[in-house]
């Protein structure tokens, strides 16, 4: 009897231990089965201005930059910047959670900077987050702005939140040394080159060609329409899009090497007719009343103050 009561015993412990394991697995099983669906759930992307190949200078003077550029390249509020030497990509990898709050585990922030005076030269990968850390780990990086030129030399400007007060500020990252030497009042997105407008027939001409232009970036798309001098008087940049439909031929001004009046000029010849030596740009406005006024706008200053463009190069 004594025999049997200790199996009966014996027999229990053993069915409440495999009790024990089977819930264990039962929860530990649940729990796996939660986080990968919590996973499925968040997204993870990558937000960057596409890649650039074939960097050359379109000129003998080296004034103006040429590249080609993935279909997705993309240039409108800070994703692509060109200053005089540098040009810069942004390229962020983030989840979908809070994507403009503060950075979590796995984020990273890059801005890929290239030396336009070295185009032989590998662009440089620079972290951004680590970047901010180094000047002031009290803040995080919320945003990334345009290249500014002060006292001959650029600046990436990017705005900063702070962790707990949550105010943020804008400051200037040197582009040589990759640190931040301090706040600075300038608008953190500018435009340097607005001309696709509506208002004259320079953006009409620009549009009207296949080309987009955003914030300095002249960005021609095939079909190419066989009608502009630009087309005429860069065949290998012309053959080169041809050649890679799928992607985007960009050209931009370098800021220090060619002035506003020159760019502008160049602009004139580059998307007028060809065989005609210049585009007349006529700029149209329209009062409230319906009644056009139109003007031909000869110079750059002309063009600035009937567009109320605020030149900053």
């Amino acid at each position: 009897m004594e025999k049997k009561d200790v199996e009966m015993k014996k027999w229990k412990i053993v069915a409440l231990l495999l009790i024990s394991i089977l819930s264990i697995s039962i929860i530990v099983y649940q729990k796996s089965i939660d986080i990968q669906n919590n996973e499925h759930k968040i997204k993870w992307e990558q937000y960057d201005a596409g890649s650039i190949k074939e960097l050359h200078y379109l000129d003998k003077e080296k004034r103006v930059i040429s590249f080609r550029a993935s279909k997705n390249f993309i240039t409108f509020s800070g994703w692509a910047s060109i200053g005089d030497r540098y040009l810069v990509l942004k390229t962020r990898y983030a989840s979908n959670e809070g994507i403009d709050e503060e950075p979590q585990k796995g984020w990273t922030w890059y801005a890929i900077v290239y030396d336009l005076d070295h185009l032989d030269k590998k662009p440089e990968k620079v972290d951004l987050y680590q970047v901010v850390k180094n000047y002031d780990n009290n803040f995080y990086l919320s945003n990334q702005g345009t290249i500014i030129i002060e006292d001959g030399k650029e600046y990436l400007l990017l705005e900063l939140q702070h962790y707990e007060k949550k105010n943020k500020i804008t400051v200037k990252m040197d582009l040589a040394s990759h640190k931040i030497v301090g706040e600075t009042t300038e608008e953190l997105f500018r435009t340097n080159y607005p001309t696709s407008n509506n208002i004259s027939s320079l953006g009409d001409a620009i549009n009207n060609s296949n080309v987009y232009n955003r914030n300095d970036f002249f960005i021609f798309s095939y079909p190419y329409c066989n009608c502009i001098n630009f087309e005429k008087d860069y065949p290998k940049f012309i053959q080169l899009g041809k050649a890679n439909k799928e992607d985007k031929m960009v050209v931009a001004f370098r800021k220090k090497k060619i002035s506003v009046e020159e760019s502008y000029q160049l602009l004139r010849h580059w998307f007028a007719p060809i065989g005609q030596d210049k585009l007349e740009v006529i700029g149209t406005n329209e009062s409230n009343d319906g009644e056009k006024q139109t003007k031909v706008l000869e110079t750059y200053q002309e063009f600035a103050e009937w567009t109320h463009l605020e030149r900053r190069w």
